[in-house]
């Protein structure tokens, strides 16, 4: 990439200072990022974690901050922390003709009150680009646009294109027409300063496809609050499932592990334990109550260790059905991966999640090749528990938590 990757807080011993590129000059005496920020979460709500975590960065940097969220994403007082920590909060109408209009609108009000002005998008797709268009058609010099993407704009450019097209081959046309049209609207009409993205690999993937690219990059893995404790765990073991259940995220394979390891036990039935929520009326034909035991949803990663502590639980992630081959799974970096980690849980990833094997190191006992590689991972961590969790606790020793991210990002708009 022709712009500088920084990697922030991937791991202890890889944190570096950002590259100045572009003519950024950090001995300028007048700062890089203005005193006024304007941040819109299209589609996220007031409790979204890694949108406080970016509101506490801004605000801890000294900035003047005014989130704008559309009204129906406004949930209660209980944990609020756009205001609790001290920012201004303005309501939008919901996605529509007349959300857009109040974006110009704010942004010139702000522009006729303040000399310099920083824009901060987050989002995970389309909306982003559109809101950091508009950005750019009234940016001045000096102003700043920054975009938060912590998703992947090719999975939900097939997604979107699906409910046009029926054929798997109009739909690759779609998509492919549409990659043409997005990446010359971006060339010539989107002017970024940083993207904050989960990998590089997601970074550089937004660049080679979609032309999408800032003077810097920031990376900041989607992390968790670091806990404490040895969480010690009794019983049997057990295939845990953290987060939703629904189509397209290969929830099968607990029940290809179960067959196997039923196989291999005379019949004995290994339990699959879910913490989280059936997304949808799908996920009804997906989970077999005779077969999984649900225990409710969570909040944090405490509530999971709370739930999990009678059996000695071995994690699970698949990754994602990748039939358009998105590289989802090789660039993203995956909360419950985090939690796991953070509770002190073994787990088993498939090989195709590079990003996140790479960035916290995990070795190779706790990753498999091929679906039928999972039950002998399984049995050694399970016959081998106390010294697969020494194996995790190493790398939560190197892991980048939620206080390492936030301290990398106030410093960056510190600048």
């Amino acid at each position: 990439m022709s712009n500088q990757i920084a990697s922030g807080a991937l791991r202890q011993s890889n944190k570096r200072a950002l590259q100045y590129t572009n003519g950024d000059n950090p001995m300028s005496q007048e700062p890089f990022y203005s005193k006024r920020w304007l941040m819109f979460p299209p589609g996220h709500d007031n409790l979204d974690h890694r949108v406080n975590r970016s509101i506490h960065a801004i605000l801890s940097a000294g900035h003047n901050l005014t989130v704008y969220y559309e009204r129906d994403r406004l949930v209660g007082t209980d944990g609020n922390h756009a205001f609790a920590h001290g920012a201004k909060v303005a309501c939008m109408p919901s996605i529509s003709r007349s959300y857009f209009w109040q974006i110009i609108k704010e942004i010139r009000l702000n522009k006729t009150e303040h000399s310099r002005l920083t824009v901060y998008v987050h989002d995970s797709g389309f909306i982003g680009l559109i809101i950091c268009f508009l950005a750019t058609i009234l940016k001045r010099r000096g102003d700043r646009i920054v975009f938060d993407y912590h998703d992947l704009l090719e999975w939900e450019l097939h997604y979107q294109s699906s409910k046009l097209a029926r054929s798997d081959w109009a739909r690759r046309q779609l998509v492919a027409v549409a990659r043409l049209i997005f990446k010359w609207i971006i060339r010539f009409f989107i002017r970024l300063d940083r993207i904050i993205g989960i990998s590089i690999g997601q970074i550089r993937l937004l660049e080679d496809r979609f032309g999408i690219k800032a003077r810097e990059s920031l990376v900041a893995p989607n992390t968790r609050i670091k806990l404490s404790g040895t969480f010690n765990r009794t019983g049997q073991p057990a295939i845990l499932w953290v987060g939703n259940v629904s189509n397209g995220r290969r929830f099968d394979w607990t029940y290809a592990l179960q067959d196997s390891l039923k196989a291999q036990k005379n019949g004995d039935l290994t339990k699959i334990l879910i913490v989280g929520k059936r997304l949808n009326s799908s996920a009804d034909d997906i989970v077999d109550l005779e077969r999984v035991i649900e225990l409710g949803g969570f909040k944090s990663d405490a509530d999971i260790a709370k739930l999990t502590t009678s059996w000695k639980s071995i994690g699970v992630f698949f990754g994602w059905d990748d039939c358009n081959e998105t590289k989802i799974n090789a660039i993203s970096s995956v909360n419950k991966v985090y939690s796991y980690v953070n509770t002190l849980t073994p787990f088993l990833l498939p090989s195709s999640q590079v990003a996140m094997i790479e960035s916290l190191s995990i070795p190779s006992e706790l990753v498999f090749e091929m679906v039928e590689d999972m039950a002998e991972k399984f049995n050694w961590i399970a016959e081998n528990y106390e010294k697969a969790q020494q194996i995790v606790a190493g790398i939560k020793g190197i892991a980048p938590w939620d206080a390492d991210v936030t301290a990398m990002l106030e410093k960056e708009f510190s600048r």
